[in-house]
């Protein structure tokens, strides 16, 4: 006797291996857009998780029918300078995992005041100062 085990047919994601941020300022909001096609023969039920806070993605979980596809953004918000990796893990309904690696690389920006300081005039309850300065971005 010989046990035989069949597998019917299966959902598959075809999300890339990798998704890597350009190089950005800390503290901004950078998203990338990716086309998720369900390249398999059946209805896909899955859900997503991210490792590192930097990244997030949107819509975190959903259903795709064979052969649609949907947007995903996943986005890049880093707290702090330097280099950011992650996984990011796709749980179908069937209990399997597909893990797929994100970076990113976040930069102090170099910005700098037109005046070095900004003098306002005395003010009053119901008066008001205004004075204008100019941000250069040195990058």
């Amino acid at each position: 006797m010989v046990p035989i085990r069949a597998v019917g047919a299966r959902a598959l994601l075809d999300f890339p291996d990798r998704v890597v941020f350009k190089p950005g300022p800390v503290k901004y909001r950078t998203v990338r857009t990716l086309l998720v096609r369900n390249v398999g023969a059946s209805s896909a039920v899955f859900e997503t998780s991210v490792d590192n806070e930097a990244f997030a993605l949107s819509p975190s979980h959903g259903e795709l029918e064979a052969s649609q596809s949907l947007q995903i953004e996943v986005s890049f918000e880093p707290h702090q300078a330097g280099s950011h990796q992650g996984h990011i893990t796709v749980t179908y309904g069937t209990g399997e995992q597909v893990t797929i690696s994100v970076s990113g690389e976040a930069e102090e920006s170099n910005v700098r005041l037109e005046k070095q300081s900004l003098r306002l005039e005395n003010t009053f309850i119901s008066r008001s100062c205004m004075r204008t300065f100019k941000v250069f971005n040195r990058r």
